[in-house]
């Protein structure tokens, strides 16, 4: 394990509180709408380019678990967000929409190191 991927919750941690320090700052504040998409489009970016795409390719061939993953990403998790989201934020419409994109963004991002954790545990 390199020494990023150990302090990885140390970094993002400390990123979180160095964005947030950042945004009190009135200059960064009127520019981070334009910057916050490009930087999260380079984060994205590093996590992908641990797939090697040959074996991405071959994922789709594993039909159970190419299955599961689209069921749980794009049918039960939003359709569980929204049913939360209808239960206790019903008279909140902007809450509702923020909650449901929180649910349902962090699971697209993890699909990667699901699979790579297939990977290990079932490959030979």
């Amino acid at each position: 394990m390199n020494s990023i991927n150990r302090y990885q919750s140390l970094i993002i941690a400390l990123a979180v509180i160095a964005g947030l320090l950042a945004g009190q700052v009135e200059t960064v504040a009127s520019v981070a709408g334009y910057v916050i998409v490009p930087f999260l489009m380079l984060m994205l970016f590093g996590l992908f380019l641990n797939i090697p795409i040959n074996d991405l390719l071959k994922s789709f061939s594993n039909l159970k678990f190419f299955s599961a993953n689209l069921a749980i990403n794009f049918l039960w998790t939003p359709f569980f967000a929204w049913v939360l989201g209808y239960l206790f934020l019903q008279d909140h419409l902007s809450l509702w929409i923020g909650f449901v994109m929180l649910m349902i963004t962090p699971l697209y991002g993890l699909v990667p190191d699901f699979y790579r954790y297939c990977k290990r545990k079932y490959d030979a």
